[in-house]
């Protein structure tokens, strides 16, 4: 029977060590190399019987990793980190060892990178060898076994494994923690320093740039690393993957397009790069390009590179849900988020979006609450928070509440969507007894200042004015402000001090969870006292749905009163109310003060070819046997579809589109001021 042994370098890994030391206890020798511990991590090491050396640090990884490969006794060698646990188990290392000729082995190496099923990255790599003196690590970071090995024996030898491992060290507060940021970037550069050429480096240089933000310069790292790599090399892949990621997020679409169209053709198999490519697509516009990208991705099912969850699961069938959905093709969206959550039950995106398809073919909320929950099972109150907060973001209030335990309402995250639910509901009383209950039970709340804003919002809806009880649960320092604000909505009298900074803001933010709650009434009542925040708040009623309400205050208001948000909000209202010059106008007056507004340049252009439409319309009414007045029409149609496709205009989602609808839709131009 051949012996394993496990290799784990430490410093001060307390936190972590003792539960990888859990999943390899019955290794027939632990080897830890020290470097330079001030925590409890060597004493933790040695009560699991492991033999504890000390390296003193060199800024190389390699050197106590070689250290440890001196040292073993057993015949087969696997290495871990301390923030890693080997989720196998040892049996099955055994059996995968026992009668076979490869010299090493890859593992599954499954990287958390958040919280959620979703937020992981998977990848095979090299982690299990045979003890041979002639192996040995490379890399003063990012240290590697496999070179030293395929230099000795053919790639044959080297056979996959289903053992897998899980890694917490990407953890965002992992991360922050330990500062390995900020240790890597310094050895990295170092490296460079002495071996400038080398594309391993500058890559995982950009991958730490990317960590702390700098994504100009995370790109530039990869670029150079994409200009060294050999073609063969085994992490040009995920490089390509990586690099494409940042171009997505610095809005660099067509240099997405021009590297993966390229790069799909020698990984043509990688589904991550199918997924990026598809929303590179989806993004420009060209939403059939876009669904066939997901689709092959959806085809591709392997391990052999670092994929990201859901890249050929979940996230390609919620995008291609999202497309249909978007074509008005409803039954095929439908059946798409319902893939997505046949991979991801709590899926939230597919969740929401199951939603809103089933409302609009019609479904009664109940039976989209049956389905929901069938989907979900929820069991801990995680799974029922998710359920409720899906039921609130599309409206269903009633529902919502029906399906909240009430057990779950000390929690302040199901507290306020109940709360908010009810009060959208217009169940004011009820919900203001709750709220001024629960600030009572809950003094200290993080909460506290929004849901004494939230009580204060039920009264006042009632036409009512805050009583004592409110007033004992208001902290010291607002007091004065909530007496000034209820003084003047009982009656009618400006406060004095109309120009006091707190009270404005006050008002202003009081405006803002009215909004939230549906109850925008009261933003008419204390527009007196929201001072400079008047347009902010304009703008968030639009950005809520209550489109016309916020029209006739943008229209009401002057051109100079206007920020550009102010002027593109109101451009599009005019745009969907088919007065395109005038929109057109409003557009470009961004567009002389800010000239890299894109989506003004879009909105312009777009104007400018529902006119030309127009006018080619009634042409071709005057001589409908002109070819080429047919064909200049076509092309322009056709333009604009594929402009009103790249995302320019505001998207509401499906409760905020029904609070549209629901709003008187006309509005005097005439009362604008210039």
């Amino acid at each position: 029977m051949s012996t394993v042994g496990i290799h784990i370098i430490i410093k001060d890994e307390s936190e972590w060590l003792r539960q990888c030391l859990d999943s390899i206890k019955d290794a027939d020798e632990i080897i830890v190399i020290d470097t330079g511990s001030q925590d409890s991590s060597i004493r933790i090491a040695k009560s699991y019987g492991a033999r504890v050396f000390y390296s003193r640090w060199e800024d190389d990884f390699s050197t106590p990793r070689n250290q440890a490969l001196q040292i073993a006794t057993t015949d087969w060698i696997f290495y871990l980190d301390a923030d890693e646990i080997l989720l196998s188990g040892l049996t099955a290392i055994k059996e995968q060892i026992n009668n076979s000729d490869s010299v090493a082995f890859t593992v599954i190496l499954e990287n958390l990178i958040g919280t959620g099923p979703q937020d992981h990255l998977v990848h095979r790599t090299i982690r299990l060898f045979r003890n041979n003196p002639k192996y040995r690590f490379q890399g003063i970071i990012h240290e590697d076994i496999g070179h030293s090995i395929v230099k000795l024996h053919p790639s044959s030898y080297i056979e996959d494994s289903e053992i897998r491992i899980r890694h917490f060290g990407y953890l965002p507060e992992h991360i922050q923690k330990k500062d390995k940021i900020a240790r890597n970037e310094r050895l990295l550069k170092k490296a460079l320093q002495t071996d400038p050429a080398n594309p391993y480096y500058s890559y995982n240089l950009g991958i730490t740039f990317c960590q702390v933000g700098k994504l100009i310069e995370a790109k530039n790292a990869m670029i150079q690393a994409l200009m060294l790599v050999r073609d063969d090399a085994p992490y040009r892949s995920t490089l390509v993957k990586d690099l494409s990621k940042i171009l997505l997020e610095l809005r660099e679409i067509k240099e997405v397009e021009l590297l993966l169209l390229k790069e799909t053709e020698r990984y043509e198999d990688y589904p991550d790069l199918r997924y990026i490519l598809g929303q590179s697509f989806q993004i420009q516009g060209l939403w059939e390009q876009a669904y066939e990208q997901f689709q092959l991705a959806s085809t591709f099912q392997n391990n052999k590179y670092v994929t990201e969850a859901g890249a050929s699961s979940f996230l390609v069938y919620y995008k291609m849900g999202e497309i249909a959905q978007n074509l008005g093709r409803l039954e095929e969206s439908a059946r798409l988020f319902n893939q997505a959550l046949q991979h991801h039950p709590t899926y939230a995106p597919a969740l929401l979006g199951i939603s809103e398809v089933f409302y609009e073919l019609n479904v009664p909320w109940h039976e989209i609450v049956t389905l929901l929950k069938e989907k979900v099972r929820p069991s801990v109150p995680s799974e029922h928070y998710l359920l409720l907060e899906t039921l609130v973001q599309v409206g269903a209030f009633e529902e919502a509440i029906a399906i909240t335990p009430i057990s779950c309402l000390t929690d302040s995250l199901f507290f306020k969507n109940y709360c908010l639910a009810m009060i959208h509901l217009g169940r004011l009383n009820e919900a203001y007894h709750l709220l001024q209950n629960y600030i009572k039970e809950h003094p200290t709340t993080l909460e506290l200042e929004i849901l004494l804003q939230w009580s204060a919002i039920c009264k006042w809806q009632l036409n009512e004015s805050l009583q004592t009880d409110f007033f004992a649960s208001l902290p010291e320092n607002l007091i004065t402000l909530y007496q000034t604000i209820n003084e003047f909505l009982s009656t009618g009298h400006s406060p004095t001090d109309l120009d006091n900074n707190s009270l404005s803001e006050l008002t202003a933010s009081i405006t803002r969870q009215s909004i939230v709650l549906g109850q925008i009434q009261l933003m008419d009542k204390l527009s007196e006292l929201t001072g400079q925040f008047k347009l902010e708040l304009i703008k968030m009623l639009y950005d809520h749905g209550y489109i016309f309400t916020a029209a006739e205050h943008l229209i009401s208001l002057s051109s100079v009163q206007l920020d550009d948000e102010g002027l593109f909000d109101l451009g599009e209202i005019l745009f969907d109310k088919g007065h395109y010059l005038m929109a057109a106008e409003m557009f470009e007056s961004i567009l002389l003060e800010e000239g890299t507004y894109e989506r003004a340049k879009t909105a312009a252009a777009i104007c400018y070819l529902h006119l030309a439409e127009t006018s080619l319309s009634d042409a071709l009414s005057r001589a409908p046997d002109v070819p080429s007045l047919k064909e200049d029409l076509q092309q322009i149609r056709s333009s604009i579809r594929l402009l009103n496709r790249t995302g320019w205009h505001t998207r509401w989602s499906g409760r905020q589109r029904r609070i549209s609808n629901g709003q008187k839709h006309d509005f005097a131009m005439h009362d604008r001021k210039e």
